[in-house]
């Protein structure tokens, strides 16, 4: 690919909003997000939750910074096929929909610190993303100059909790008739 860097980094983090709104049930979204609001514990976190409550369609969801979606899709979307815990460096033969998630996550933050794309697979994940999704509208290609890094302090204990409250979902499920 040919892009410059910079519109590499854009295509990935459009590519990340096309699968929030891809991937996720507005309702749900919301349903989730109201029953663990409980736990989000600090501002940025409470500030983003009512943004999203504010929101009247899925496609509001297209208006979220690249922190906020990164953020739904690893604490309240299903994505099954993530080999790894989140925030840890998927493993190079893991090219699961959730390790290009991580990886794009990666590749913004260098962005952010100055750092030239040391990601070799940047290229490789919009041509798989976009042989499995399609092409991107031009006119969709986020302007990174609105966005920052996607921090991830606060995800991981609402990533636990939702863990563990599939893990007793599954078991409830599986004791009905």
């Amino acid at each position: 690919m040919d892009a410059s860097y910079t519109q590499t980094v854009s295509i990935l983090g459009t590519y990340l909003k096309y699968r929030l709104i891809a991937i996720c049930d507005f309702t749900e979204l919301r349903n989730k997000m109201c029953l663990h609001s409980k736990f989000l514990q600090n501002q940025a976190a409470k500030d983003n939750f009512d943004k999203v409550m504010n929101m009247h369609s899925e496609d509001d969801l297209q208006f979220l910074d690249l922190n906020m979606v990164y953020n739904l899709l690893v604490n309240f979307c299903d994505i099954p096929d993530r080999l790894s815990e989140w925030g840890i460096i998927p493993d190079i033969d893991d090219v699961s929909q959730g390790a290009d998630i991580e990886r794009i996550k990666m590749i913004v933050n260098d962005y952010f610190d100055g750092y030239y794309c040391k990601h070799a697979n940047a290229d490789e994940i919009i041509k798989r993303w976009t042989e499995d999704y399609g092409e991107i509208r031009l006119s969709d290609v986020i302007n990174l100059s609105q966005e920052t890094k996607i921090n991830c302090k606060y995800i991981y204990r609402i990533s636990q909790l939702l863990s563990h409250l599939h893990s007793i979902s599954n078991e409830l499920s599986a004791r009905k008739p």
